[in-house]
C-alpha cells in the first residue's frame, strides 16, 4: 500500500521517474529507477534500504555490475550501540571496494530536513496522503531472552544494552494499549478547516506554551491535551494552582493532606550542592538578604552534621538525610547562643519562612512514590496550600525531585514522548533561578516534554521560550503581553488582543512555521 501510495505520487508529479521493487536479501527493502529520462538506462541506479550490509552482500551487488548505487542505513530499531558497532564494520568492508556509492546514514543525516528543502510540495504530498491510512506508533517489545548477535560483532562491541523498543507501522484504526501514536489533534485552521496537529516526537522538543486570559479556553485546550495523551498510554504530571484538574486526573494528591516531601534528601549528590540549591530557591522565593541567607546555609549545614553526614565523607551521605523540623531545632539551638544582632536576623528570617516550619509537608521523607507518578496521569494540587510562596517552594521542590528522579534512568529514545509534565500558572515560576529553563533543556532527553500554561507570559525570560518548539496564544487584553507573544508567533499584538471567542487561538511550530490561525479543540469537544 505505501509502495502504490509513493507510485501514485511519483506519477502525477514526476511521471518520468517510478520505483519497482527488488529483492536483494533479507532485512533490507530494494528498488530500481525506471525512467524514459535518455541520461537514466534501466537498472542505472538501486535504491537500497538496510541497517547495514556485510561484505559478502557486496561483493554480491558489485558483482551484478552496477556501481550506482544509493545506500540508505536505517537504524538497528532505534539502538544505537548497535548501529554504532555495525556501522563500523560496513565503512572497513566498503572501503576495500573500489566503489562510487551514495551513503546516507538516516541515523544521523537530517533526512526528513533534506527533503522539505528540496522537495517540499512532494514532502508535504507524500505526509499527507500517508497519514490518511497510517501513522508510525512505537509500543514495548516482549523481553527478550538473549541478543545474538554475530561473532564479527561481538569482536567490536565491549557491551551492548539495548532499549527493547520496536517500530512499527499500523492502521490508525488499530491503536491500541501500548501503541502510541506520534500525535494529537489540537484544533482546527479556521482558513482551510484542516487539522491541526501536534506532532510531538517530529517537533525540536515536545515542549509547549499555552497562554491566554481566563475564560480564553487556555485550561480546556491543556485538558484536552492531557485527556488525548492519557487516552493512548502517555500520562501526565500536572502541578495544579487552582485545583481545576481532576477530571483528566487518574490520581490526584493534594498537598495538605498528609504528604511529605523532602527537599534536603541528597539523591547521591553533595549535600554543599543541597545546602546551597535550597538557600538560593528560598532566597528568591521569599525574597531573603545576604544576612538571612548565611543564617539559613549555617542551619542547613548544622542539621546535616546532627544528621552524621559529613559535607566531605561520601559515606556518611547515605545516611537519612534532615528535613525541615531538624533545620528549625538547628536555629532554636544557635537562638541560645546569638548576639543581639544575629538573633535579629534569625528572628527576622524565622518569621519570613514560618509556614514552611509550620507545615507537615516538609517534616519527614518524601512519602510520593515517583514510580506511580510516571504510570499515571497525576495531578498535584497546591490551592490549599496557606500562601503564595508556599505553593511556589513546594511546586519548585516538587519539580527538581522529578527532575533527579527522571535522570536515575537512561535516556529516552530520541523524540518519543513519554511524559509531559504540566506547569498550571506557569509565570508564578519566572522568578530567578526557577527549575523550569532547566527542565526543558533536560528533560527532553529523559521523554518528558514540558507544558507551560500562564496568562501571563511576558513574565517569561527569552532564554525559557526560545526552549519551546510550540507555542499557542488564545486572547491576551493586555497590549503589554499581547505585543511579546506576538513577536514570539511572527504576527502583530494586536491581532492576539483581538481574538475573540473560546479557542479562538494562534500557533506557531516547527511544522507550523508560520502562525496559523486556528480554533482549539476543547477538553469536551474532545470526548464528544
Amino acid at each position: 500500500d505505501v509502495n502504490k501510495t509513493l507510485n501514485q505520487l511519483f506519477e502525477r508529479h514526476y511521471p518520468d521517474i517510478s520505483f519497482e521493487e527488488k529483492n536483494v536479501f533479507k532485512a533490507a527493502k530494494a528498488w530500481e529507477i525506471h525512467t524514459t529520462n535518455n541520461l537514466l538506462s534501466e537498472k542505472d541506479i538501486s535504491i537500497i534500504y538496510t541497517p547495514w550490509l556485510t561484505g559478502e552482500q557486496i561483493s554480491n551487488l558489485k558483482n551484478e555490475g552496477s556501481n550506482k548505487y544509493v545506500i540508505l542505513l536505517s537504524a538497528m530499531m532505534g539502538i544505537p550501540e548497535l548501529d554504532s558497532v555495525y556501522r563500523k564494520i560496513f565503512y572497513k568492508d566498503i572501503r576495500k571496494e573500489d566503489f562510487n556509492w551514495i551513503i546516507l546514514d538516516l541515523s544521523k543525516e537530517k533526512i526528513f530536513e533534506m527533503v522539505i528543502n528540496n522537495k517540499p510540495k512532494l514532502y508535504e504530498e507524500i505526509t499527507n496522503e500517508l497519514e490518511k491510512e497510517y501513522t508510525f506508533v512505537r509500543k514495548e517489545a516482549r523481553q527478550p531472552e538473549t541478543y545474538m548477535l554475530p561473532e564479527e560483532v561481538e569482536k567490536h562491541s565491549e557491551r551492548i544494552e539495548p532499549e527493547k523498543i520496536e517500530i512499527t507501522l499500523v492502521q490508525k484504526t488499530d491503536v491500541s494499549s501500548g501503541i502510541l501514536p506520534d500525535s494529537i489533534l489540537i484544533g482546527l485552521n479556521i482558513n482551510n478547516n484542516q487539522d491541526i496537529m501536534w506532532q510531538y516526537n517530529k517537533e525540536l522538543n515536545p515542549n509547549l506554551l499555552i497562554v491566554g486570559q481566563p475564560g480564553s479556553g487556555k485550561t480546556q485546550t491543556v485538558k484536552a491535551i492531557i485527556y488525548q495523551l492519557n487516552d493512548i498510554g502517555i500520562p501526565s504530571l500536572i502541578l495544579d494552582f487552582h485545583n481545576e484538574y481532576k477530571d483528566v486526573a487518574n490520581k490526584i494528591i493534594n498537598m495538605r493532606e498528609g504528604i511529605t516531601i523532602n527537599p534536603l534528601e541528597l539523591f547521591g549528590r553533595s549535600p554543599l550542592d543541597v545546602v546551597y540549591e535550597v538557600a538560593s530557591i528560598l532566597r528568591n522565593i521569599h525574597k531573603l538578604g545576604d544576612q538571612q541567607e548565611a543564617e539559613l546555609k549555617k542551619a542547613l549545614k548544622e542539621s546535616y552534621r546532627a544528621k552524621g553526614i559529613d559535607m566531605d565523607d561520601k559515606n556518611t551521605w547515605t545516611n537519612i538525610s534532615p528535613n525541615f523540623y531538624d533545620v528549625k531545632k538547628c536555629f532554636d539551638d544557635f537562638l541560645d547562643s546569638a548576639t543581639s544582632q544575629e538573633r535579629s536576623t534569625i528572628n527576622t528570617l524565622l518569621n519570613r519562612l514560618q509556614p514552611i516550619f509550620d507545615i507537615r509537608l516538609f517534616h519527614g521523607e518524601t512519602s510520593i512514590l515517583f514510580e506511580d507518578i510516571i504510570k499515571n496521569t497525576t495531578t498535584i494540587e497546591l490551592k490549599e496550600l496557606p500562601t503564595e510562596e508556599l505553593k511556589i517552594a513546594a511546586a519548585d521542590f516538587f519539580l527538581r525531585k522529578l527532575m533527579y528522579y527522571a535522570s536515575m534512568g537512561s535516556k529516552y529514545e530520541k523524540r518519543r514522548l513519554k511524559m509531559l509534565c504540566v506547569i498550571d500558572e506557569g509565570h508564578r515560576l519566572a522568578y530567578d533561578g526557577s527549575p523550569v529553563e532547566k527542565l526543558m533543556r533536560e528533560l527532553p532527553k529523559f521523554g518528558v516534554g514540558i507544558v507551560l500554561s500562564s496568562q501571563e507570559p511576558k513574565d517569561f525570560k527569552s532564554n525559557v521560550v526560545g526552549l519551546i518548539s510550540t507555542q499557542i496564544s488564545l486572547q491576551l487584553p493586555d497590549i503589554s503581553h499581547a505585543e511579546f507573544m506576538g513577536k514570539q508567533l511572527g504576527c502583530p499584538g494586536r491581532d492576539i488582543q483581538n481574538l475573540e471567542g473560546v479557542g479562538m487561538a494562534i500557533i506557531k511550530s516547527t511544522k507550523y512555521k508560520k502562525p496559523i490561525y486556528m480554533k482549539t479543540k476543547l477538553l469536551y469537544e474532545i470526548k464528544k
